[in-house]
């Protein structure tokens, strides 16, 4: 994508040849590098989300049915619908029974995994406005991107693994925060506004983790730490 310099005052370098064309194309070069490690970015930010919430998911100790064996055997499935998951009640720490701290847990899980999952959703639509920076000029050979379009290839199973897919329309829920959701419209574009003040809105956002709260994950952490005596980090 051509980027122009418009009117830009380039002082003395303003008499040498082709100037303007070859700082063009350099900062075009830039663009595409700087678009390429955001969008990788992002797909770090998808996998590792994808990962927490099949992390939560499995939390569950289920005992297995061997009549044959002496020993405990332990599944991450029920072989009996009956087994609620909590290991048999063996008691393995010190102030709850497993099934109290198993309930405990998973709702604490939860809780930090949901704190990821919104800020992914805020995040992917910071990353579909950046990227559409790129098809304003351009609209012929670029087509304006779309909430409902995939950034990268597997991108909607990673999201559907992350419950961020209506079960309903099948489709990716709208961006949202905690306790809000945006009322953005599947059929709109991405604005593709370029203006200094939005994208610096977008950039402070995008660093920001506004619906991480880096407080509540200490306590999180802090109350698993003092019942398993473990030190997390």
């Amino acid at each position: 994508m051509p980027i122009s310099l418009g009117k830009m005052d380039l002082g003395v370098l303003r008499d040498m040849p082709e100037i303007r064309q070859k700082a063009c194309e350099k900062l075009s070069h830039k663009q595409e590098l700087c678009c390429n490690l955001l969008l990788s970015s992002y797909k770090n930010m998808v996998l590792a989300a994808s990962h927490l919430v099949k992390a939560s998911d499995s939390m569950r100790c289920f005992l297995k049915v061997s009549a044959a064996s002496p020993l405990l055997q332990f599944s991450d499935y029920p072989e009996d619908e009956n087994d609620i998951g909590d290991g048999g009640g063996i008691p393995v720490f010190s102030s709850f029974s497993i099934s109290d701290f198993g309930h405990v847990t998973e709702s604490l899980a939860r809780e930090l995994v949901e704190m990821f999952i919104v800020e992914l959703s805020l995040k992917r639509i910071l990353v579909l406005e950046l990227l559409s920076v790129n098809c304003k000029e351009d609209v012929k050979q670029c087509a304006p991107l779309q909430w409902l379009h995939e950034l990268y290839h597997g991108e909607f199973n990673e999201l559907r693994a992350c419950g961020l897919q209506s079960d309903e329309s099948c489709q990716l829920l709208p961006p949202q925060k905690k306790d809000w959701q945006s009322i953005i419209s599947f059929s709109n574009h991405s604005s593709n506004s370029s203006d200094r003040e939005v994208l610096q809105v977008y950039l402070t956002t995008w660093l920001a983790n506004v619906s991480i709260n880096m407080s509540r994950i200490s306590e999180i952490c802090a109350i698993v730490e003092e019942e398993m005596q473990v030190k997390l980090s």
